[in-house]
């Protein structure tokens, strides 16, 4: 991060202020009270690496292919913990004591001869509460990066089914509350679309015709089509239909100068009639 801001590349917002403030002011209140609380000053790290962490990942998520890798690396890590937690608190539950990674989580069937512990994954938190709340974004990413023709999608698949396995091993009514939740809002939004008639006020009638889930807007051909394909059934075609993951910027498209056009002087601006001359011609 240091090495970012040195080279003026680090983008400050709002955001980083904030918590850069609150960061201050958790390491002036421990220097204060340095004499009283010695263990403060090994406390008050989380903040700075949790403000690295948060600085480093809003640079890396500045632009498209940024915010794609960090996406992916995000959900591979919690699929590969749910996966290691999945399996501890299956063992520790069979055997009855636990492995790295779980915790007894609540007795089950107490002063009975079927007295049991259930253990819960936790990983490596502190507590099964908060390793389902960490899974809880990635799952919902997973999800909503799924499509349904990729089959090519397949390492998205296993890893949303490993964090679903490890909402529910990581034993928290609240993430398992919350995962229903997500994924009744997910199933909704994966519902096919259907056409809708509009009458005008001159008893004209617009058909509309929303998107599927699963469109691919990527594909700049298919887009052309699907606008065919529709515009001779009558239907207007409404949502996102085309989204050019990589566009030429604006002033390459013109084919402008890297000098902004208020600084260029008389020189520039007027490059003689011979000059406009060939531009004329050109253009004829």
């Amino acid at each position: 991060m240091n090495s970012i801001a040195a080279r003026r590349r680090l983008c400050w917002t709002r955001v980083h202020t904030a918590l850069g403030l609150f960061v201050a002011a958790q390491l002036f209140t421990t220097a204060l009270n340095a004499r009283t609380w010695t263990q403060g000053s090994k406390f008050v790290t989380v903040y700075l690496l949790g403000f690295a962490c948060f600085a480093l990942a809003a640079e890396w998520a500045r632009g498209v292919e940024g915010r794609r890798w960090l996406t992916g690396v995000w959900i591979g890590v919690a699929a590969a913990l749910s996966l290691v937690g999945t399996v501890t608190a299956v063992l520790s539950n069979v055997y009855q004591q636990p492995f790295w990674g779980s915790a007894g989580a609540q007795p089950l069937f107490q002063d009975t001869e079927y007295e049991r512990i259930l253990y819960a994954a936790r990983v490596t938190f502190n507590e099964w509460n908060l390793f389902s709340s960490f899974l809880l974004i990635p799952f919902s990413l997973g999800l909503w990066a799924w499509r349904r023709e990729a089959a090519h999608h397949w390492r998205l698949v296993v890893a949303v089914v490993a964090m679903f396995f490890g909402l529910v091993m990581g034993v928290t009514r609240a993430a398992w509350l919350s995962t229903l939740v997500i994924l009744a809002l997910w199933w909704r939004a994966q519902r096919p679309r259907s056409v809708q008639v509009v009458e005008q006020h001159d008893g004209s009638k617009l058909v509309l015709r929303k998107l599927n889930a699963d469109y691919e807007v990527s594909d700049r051909l298919a887009a052309m089509n699907f606008l065919q394909s529709h515009a001779a059934k009558g239907q207007i075609v409404t949502g996102l239909i085309f989204l050019d993951h990589e566009p030429e910027d604006l002033h390459g498209s013109l084919n402008t100068i890297a000098e902004p056009l208020n600084r260029l002087a008389e020189k520039e601006l007027c490059p003689g009639s011979a000059a406009l001359e060939k531009i004329n011609a050109s253009l004829r």
